[in-house]
Parts: C-alpha cells; sequence; structure tokens
C-alpha cells in the first residue's frame, strides 16, 4: 500500500524508468522515500543487480542497513542471510568487514551497498562499483538527501559535486562494454 499519491507515483516511476535514465522524487519527510527505492530495487537485486545508495551520514547508513536487512529478512524472503551480511561501508567499518563487502560485491553476493560520497570517490569500494558497473550487474545509482549535493558540496563536502559525473561516468563504463546501464534516482524532500 501506499503512503500518499506521491509516493505511488514516484514508485510507478522508478519501476517503469528505463536503463540509463534518472528519477528525482520529490517527496516530504515521512512519506516513504526509502520504500519506493526498495519497491524500484526488488526485482533487480534479485537478478543479480546491486544498488549502489549513497547517504550523507554514517547514523542514516546504519539505520539504512537495518532498514534493508529488515526488508531482505521479512519481505522478501532472505531469511538469516540478511541478518548477518553488511551493507553500510563508512570510516569507521572494520577492515574485514571492508574485505568481506568488497568480496561480496566483486562475487555478485552483495545486493546493497550503502556508502558515503568520500568513501565511493577514495576508497577501494569505488573500484568494486567500476567493475560491477562494467558488468551491467550496476542496477541502480541512488543518493538519498540529494538536496545535499548543492548545499554542502560547494564548501563543507565537495565529494558531493562529483557524484553526477561519477553516474555518467558508471553509465558510459557499462555501455562501452555493451551492457545496460543502471538508473539513478534522487531523494530529497528539499529540493
Amino acid at each position: 500500500s501506499y503512503r500518499s499519491l506521491g509516493q505511488m507515483s514516484a514508485a510507478r516511476a522508478a519501476k517503469t524508468m528505463p536503463a540509463g535514465s534518472t528519477l528525482i522524487a520529490l517527496l516530504p519527510t515521512g512519506s516513504g522515500k526509502t520504500d519506493v527505492v526498495f519497491s524500484a530495487v526488488r526485482d533487480d537485486c534479485e537478478r543479480d543487480g546491486i544498488a549502489l545508495i549513497v547517504v550523507p551520514t554514517v547514523a542514516l547508513a546504519l539505520d539504512l542497513e537495518t532498514r534493508v536487512r529488515e526488508k531482505l529478512e521479512k519481505v522478501w524472503g532472505y531469511g538469516a542471510f540478511a541478518g548477518s551480511a553488511p551493507f553500510a561501508w563508512h570510516h569507521d567499518t572494520p577492515s574485514d568487514v571492508r574485505d568481506l563487502i568488497e568480496s561480496r560485491i566483486n562475487s555478485g553476493e552483495q545486493r546493497f551497498i550503502i556508502t558515503s560520497p568520500e568513501s565511493l570517490l577514495k576508497s577501494s569500494v569505488g573500484g568494486a562499483i567500476r567493475n560491477i558497473a562494467a558488468t551491467g550487474q550496476l542496477s541502480w545509482f541512488v543518493v538519498d538527501e540529494a538536496h545535499i549535493i548543492k548545499q554542502w558540496g560547494e564548501s563543507f563536502r565537495p565529494e558531493f559535486l562529483e557524484l553526477g559525473a561519477l553516474a555518467a561516468d558508471l553509465r558510459r563504463l557499462a555501455e562501452s562494454k555493451g551492457k545496460q546501464p543502471g538508473r539513478v534516482m534522487l531523494l530529497s524532500a528539499t529540493l
């Protein structure tokens, strides 16, 4: 069920958008933007796709990781796997967990990766994401709180400004290998 007409419209647009396209979902706080992501990525993730979700804070990454586990376990029926798999990559993620996530990305087992722009651009997870983009497995490039790209990117965290170029590079990389490019979804309540 939907919480609002706006959420229904965003979810349906996300489910039907063609590969390589971009959706901006502008919905009020508490209206279910994250559920729009989950409904959109489910089919792709069940077909070996990977959803990359970029968030601005560690707290949001950890909260989203908990919600991903809940969806995978209770809604999608992945059971015990969801309870133990790591999904969040941030500056405090231990090296053994980073190694596990990277290994799972490269093997195609990782269905979600939640990270910051800095980690995506300056750590080995970015290389793993490029590798899966080249195979056509990067189904979604989602930016949560997308208004921060402009608000924080100009002076506070310039890596946010690089996300558009990165998404375009990942799209071109897939296309250059004859693979289907991922879709981009920008989520915000305050664009």
